[in-house]
């Protein structure tokens, strides 16, 4: 009977997602603690280039509003490993696939009967009204010799989505950062309009049931906004647009999580800082004007960066093919920061198993499998199209790969590999076998 419970459980929280009639299953992040202790909530937040101390929870529930995970990709998050921060119960956010209109937790307490509201007044710089259900948390931050930058990677959502856009109801959270030769900075913004991110700042671009006509509300960012399973059917009264349904259970959910609406995964660079010194760096996030509709962040990971995270992606147009076919093999590079460079180089060598045709590319030359770009700036991508024909036998795994002399600390996004299945006739019959290249006659 355990068995057939446990069963049971596990298939409720199973959802299926459809893109592009494409269909993924969608399964919870997998919790790897809850009330997690500072030593582990360092070691879930924290990466290369830096070190981490001093950590102090300011306000908040750590029983509550915080734990740590692994497995994300398989709730459709940006990332596999970090920390879920919630102003209500972390763990039933995470655990939960937006199955209700909307949820809060009324009677929040924190511990040791402390008021349910607290000002934090970098939070409130950016709204005003967030005090309601704060978690707020610190810690220094030390950058490795040679490190000047630091770089976080995130997630927002709220239940104010969709029908609280352009309303008083604005969440909003913060990473603040404070240290030598730079003033107090929040790093919680989007690199594109350098604006605080919030449910105002970033949505489907269209206001809500309730979202009132003046309260500086950014429409044009809806290119970074998931809708979470909410409708998004709009009517006009006054020569203004806004959302009517706000609730389809029937509507596939794009992430497997609480929130009615959150951000794709954002990143955000910092530079310019001092190689050795230590940095404040706190954590805060609150409802906004009242304690309702709960909101949170998910954060993947705290750097040390510096020289420019180079990335390069391949793909083919066929990822099954024949002996005398053409194929295309498309690569995309892209410097993520925080600095330009100026001698891009991408190598990329046929191998055996393809006859050359031709190439072309955005930007640079290409001779003999290197291509080289030169300079790129932040946030810049290239691309270069190889279009190559199909031996009968050879090697059909085609890796390329970026470099240049500037320090990359992440170098697992700097090459990329794809190997086209090779399909052999015999008798009419198609015979696939991507791992032992025989020709059959």
């Amino acid at each position: 009977m355990k068995l057939l419970t446990n069963l049971w459980v596990i298939l409720l929280m199973t959802v299926v997602y459809s893109v592009s009639g494409q269909t993924k299953v969608l399964k919870p992040a997998t919790i790897v603690h809850t009330n997690p202790t500072d030593a582990q909530i360092l070691e879930a937040i924290g990466s290369t280039g830096l070190t981490l101390s001093n950590p102090q929870l300011i306000y908040g529930n750590r029983a509550v509003q915080i734990v740590t995970f692994k497995d994300g990709r398989q709730a459709n998050f940006g990332f596999d490993d970090g920390i879920f921060i919630s102003t209500g119960s972390a763990k039933a956010d995470i655990l939960s696939n937006n199955n209700e209109v909307t949820k809060s937790e009324h009677f929040f307490i924190p511990p040791n009967n402390a008021s349910p509201f607290y000002e934090d007044y970098d939070l409130q710089d950016i709204e005003y009204q967030a005090r309601y259900k704060p978690f707020v948390y610190s810690f220094n931050v030390k950058l490795d010799k040679g490190i000047t930058a630091l770089r976080i990677a995130f997630q927002f959502g709220s239940e104010e989505y969709p029908d609280y856009v352009g309303a008083e109801y604005n969440d909003a959270f913060g990473f603040f950062v404070d240290g030598p030769g730079l003033p107090p900075f929040n790093m919680a913004k989007l690199p594109t309009t350098q604006k605080p991110i919030s449910v105002r700042t970033v949505n489907s671009g269209i206001k809500g049931s309730h979202g009132g006509y003046d309260n500086n509300v950014d429409l044009t960012q809806s290119d970074y906004y998931i809708n979470n399973g909410h409708t998004t059917q709009t009517r006009t009264d006054y020569d203004t647009r806004y959302v009517v349904n706000t609730h389809d259970k029937r509507r596939p959910r794009a992430v497997f999580v609480e929130w009615n609406g959150l951000t794709k995964l954002i990143t955000y660079d910092l530079t310019g800082l001092i190689p050795g010194e230590n940095y404040y760096f706190k954590i805060a996030i609150a409802d906004t004007k009242d304690p309702l509709r709960e909101s949170g962040v998910i954060i993947e990971k705290l750097q040390g960066v510096a020289g420019a995270d180079l990335a390069i992606l391949k793909e083919v147009d066929q990822p099954e093919t024949k002996a005398g076919e053409i194929v295309e093999f498309k690569l995309t590079a892209s410097n993520l920061g925080p600095y330009k460079s100026d001698d891009v180089i991408v190598e990329d060598l046929l191998p055996s198993g393809y006859e050359f045709i031709s190439a072309s590319n955005t930007t640079g030359t290409y001779t003999n499998g290197l291509w080289s770009i030169g300079l790129m700036n932040v946030g810049q991508k290239e691309t270069l199209t190889i279009k190559a024909k199909v031996k009968k036998r050879g090697d059909y795994t085609n890796t390329a790969s970026i470099k240049s002399s500037l320090i990359d600390l992440d170098l697992s996004n700097n090459t990329s590999t794809v190997t086209p299945q090779l399909q052999y006739s015999k008798k009419n019959k198609m015979i696939s076998n991507p791992m032992i290249h025989i020709y059959n006659k």
